[in-house]
């Protein structure tokens, strides 16, 4: 059954209205839930898409247009009457901006790669890096010892066919501890094989605690990948490659999650939590991933803002990067433990 985002929105907002109001008569709370309705059903949830998504496009954290997107939601928020509202720095390990990626397979055969910058990878020295490929796909830490010697002065190929057959979260594990290992073992770089075909590239990122990679990290197209591999089983097969990436990194950066409050009229101390991730990854405009979570509580703030009159128990709307919430509950920032609402809150 297909629910589009007003329907979705709507549905939430009822939700919400019964727990804010439920001390009013029935008629009452009816009547506001049809008024948070018609709201929703003629309100601007996709035009606040559309301009979140094309006015700002990929939102990866700590960078220029995540920024910006935060100020511009702050600023949503009081354009509703919102009195309540602010931006609430915490900082990541490193900025990161991508830059540019070139590549090319130079034996056995010459020919343009489909390769891009993994996140947070760093930049490969000037003029890139060049070296004979070794695929692996034992990346224990026996395993890339056991090969330190045929891995030192190539770059690395991941076999991910192999590495991911006992799952992603596994694997993903895994290959966070091996990039360290692959630095100390002497490797140039590593590569890994997209899963798409027609060597369409996701650009995914190696980890997401704003932490910089040991080593330069790309992602090949999965065709020029598989031509290589193929390559590679040859007999004596030997294939060399070349690619440079330029990125931009900044450091210890500070990122702001946004922060908004309609105040309760009776139990300000009681409140509910709406909330969505304002972030998404850069390769695209992150209009799914997380725009419409976005579209959804700023329409909701608005809807519930229109009425006038405020609820017995406060809501708060809360836009954050979500990779943080286990350092936010961690930390020593008492006000990012009670919004995010951390166990000893609970």
């Amino acid at each position: 059954m297909h629910i589009n985002l007003r329907t979705l929105l709507s549905i939430s907002l009822a939700t919400v209205c019964v727990l804010t109001c439920a001390a009013q008569p029935a008629n009452d709370v009816q009547q506001t839930n049809n008024k948070l309705a018609a709201s929703i059903l003629t309100g601007s949830s996709m035009d606040t898409l559309r301009e979140l998504s094309d006015g700002f496009g990929g939102r990866l954290t700590g960078s220029p247009p995540y920024q910006r997107s935060a100020e511009w939601a702050a600023s949503k928020f009081r354009s509703y009457g919102m009195q309540s509202v602010r931006l609430e720095p915490f900082n990541i390990p490193n900025g990161w901006e991508r830059g540019w990626a070139r590549g090319d397979m130079i034996a056995p055969l010459q020919r343009p790669l489909h390769i891009e910058s993994f996140g947070w990878s760093p930049s490969t020295p000037a003029g890139g890096v060049q070296g004979d490929l070794i695929q692996i796909s034992d990346i224990s830490a026996e395993g890339i010892k056991s090969a330190a010697v045929q891995i030192k002065g190539h770059i690395v190929l991941l076999d991910t066919a192999k590495i991911y057959a006992e799952g992603y979260r596994k694997a993903s594990a895994l290959l966070r501890a091996a990039y360290p290992l692959f630095r100390d073992a002497g490797a140039l770089a590593v590569i890994s094989p997209d899963r798409e075909m027609d060597n369409v590239l996701n650009a995914r990122g190696a980890g997401w605690r704003g932490e910089l990679s040991p080593l330069p990290l790309a992602q090949l197209g999965m065709e020029d990948a598989k031509l290589i591999a193929r390559a590679l089983q040859a007999s004596n097969g030997t294939v060399r490659i070349k690619f440079e990436l330029q990125n931009k990194t900044s450091g210890t950066t500070a990122v702001n999650n946004v922060i908004g409050e309609i105040r309760g009229s009776e139990h300000p101390e009681e409140w509910i939590l709406l909330g969505a991730h304002l972030d998404s990854w850069d390769f695209g405009t992150g209009a799914q991933d997380n725009g419409t979570g976005t579209a959804m509580v700023l329409e909701a703030a608005r809807a519930l803002a229109s009425l006038g009159d405020a609820p017995r128990r406060s809501i708060r709307f809360a836009l954050w990067r979500p990779a943080w919430f286990k350092r936010l509950c961690q930390g020593p920032r008492s006000g990012a433990r009670q919004v995010y609402r951390c166990p000893e809150h609970r």
